[in-house]
């Protein structure tokens, strides 16, 4: 049953959520299935339109010896641009997407990079993907971004961290790696 109440709080608080004005905007409310995307849905479609549209750049990019970012934002507009051969600085940017290059080979992310994507996904981002010469990393929300989800998220970071300089870290690291599917409201792919 559609609640009005419900309807009007939403269209209050999505300008404030997305951090961006919305004009011409409304809000219906439908009890039949199947109109509109659900979280797992977009997901899935953002990480599909970015390896069409996004990943073929910054792969050429990729090679350059420099970290590159790109960022869409949900207004439809983008940025991208070189940082330093060996990170991207950025304040953080509410955006639908953001997506950084990693130069050589490796697409997987480090404990700053999982520790990034959980202060992006806590602040509204729906996809982040690393870009290296041989691969992409792509995490996508597929349900709500929850408290209990960041703090996973942050204890994956911690955990990849303290990987670090170890005899057996490159072990180490994946067996860290390999608890992300625990965490329900993400789903990591490598293409």
């Amino acid at each position: 049953m559609c609640d009005s109440d419900s309807v009007a709080a939403a269209e209050r608080s999505l300008p404030r959520l997305l951090r961006a004005p919305i004009s011409g905007m409304s809000i219906e409310c439908s009890e039949r299935a199947g109109d509109g995307l659900r979280y797992r849905e977009l997901g899935a479609r953002i990480a599909s339109l970015f390896r069409e549209k996004v990943y073929p750049l910054l792969y050429r990019l990729a090679g350059s010896g420099v970290e590159y970012f790109y960022v869409a934002g949900w207004n439809g507009e983008y940025a991208m641009g070189p940082g330093t051969e060996r990170e991207v600085t950025l304040p953080l940017i509410p955006s639908v997407v953001f997506a950084h290059t990693h130069p050589g080979p490796v697409c997987y992310p480090s404990w700053r990079d999982l520790r990034s994507f959980a202060d992006y996904f806590a602040s509204g981002g729906i996809g982040e993907f690393i870009v290296s010469t041989s691969c992409l990393y792509s995490i996508v929300l597929r349900e709500p971004f929850t408290d209990e989800c960041y703090d996973e998220l942050v204890k994956l970071s911690s955990c990849v961290r303290s990987s670090e300089g170890r005899d057996d870290a490159v072990h180490e690291y994946l067996a860290c790696l390999n608890r992300l599917p625990s965490i329900t409201c993400l789903e990591a792919s490598i293409y």
